[in-house]
């Protein structure tokens, strides 16, 4: 069912559920209807406060039939008290058929249990011989914490992004061939851990601290990102 309400802008479109629950999940393991059908799409929204140790507590999507898109949204103040990295996160996305695209989200200040995630893309089980995780012109403050984990033997890729914590990729693999793994134009301070066998085609990587203002998550002067 189409959401009859649909906002234009994330400061102002909150779903916020007060540190009393986790806040959004959506399943679909129906494979009925067309292409478009099957897809979930979630853009605009404000994610915040999300507090459960089952499942991600901000934003969890799992579509066992087709597409995820999630664009223009902002995840923070998030618990989660999970060690399960599936389950222990902020964002978890999971696909087992197609690809899951995240572009244009800002997700900071999320916390919890140490083995906290603030995104997980996962496609354990996969039917699809070449499905994509694709993740461009979002920024991820976790110092210290996980930032980024891949699970899969899908192609990887991040475009443009500021990654502030750890980023995992192909942690989880059981597939028989490796992951293959595109970073182009990061920001990613951190060194990039890689459980298994993994392809890392890393061109025009910063590894240098992008400067982004606490407050306001805009550049300072002589950030290396105007490059």
């Amino acid at each position: 069912t189409n959401c009859a309400f649909r906002g234009s802008d994330a400061r102002t479109t909150i779903l916020d559920a007060q540190g009393l629950s986790a806040v959004l999940r959506i399943d679909r393991n129906s494979s009925s209807g067309g292409a478009n059908a099957r897809s979930i799409s979630v853009s605009n929204l404000t994610l915040r406060n999300g507090n459960a140790s089952d499942w991600a507590v901000g934003l969890r999507i799992s579509n066992y039939t087709g597409l995820i898109e999630v664009s223009d949204v902002i995840l923070h103040g998030h618990r989660a008290h999970r060690s399960d990295p599936w389950y222990g996160a902020a964002m978890s996305l999971n696909s087992s058929s197609a690809s899951i695209h995240l572009r244009n989200a800002l997700l900071y200040d999320n916390g919890g249990h140490p083995a906290l995630s603030h995104v997980m893309f996962d496609s354990s089980g996969s039917v699809n011989t070449d499905p994509s995780f694709i993740v461009t012109n979002t920024t991820i403050l976790a110092a210290g914490q996980q930032a980024l984990r891949m699970r899969g033997n899908n192609r990887f890729d991040l475009f443009n992004n500021v990654i502030l914590g750890q980023v995992n990729l192909g942690w989880g693999n059981s597939q028989a061939s490796p992951p293959v793994v595109r970073r182009v134009f990061n920001h990613m301070p951190a060194p990039v851990a890689e459980s298994q066998l993994t392809i890392d085609l890393d061109t025009g990587n910063e590894i240098d601290d992008p400067q982004i203002d606490p407050s306001t998550f805009e550049p300072l002067p002589g950030s290396p990102t105007f490059n």
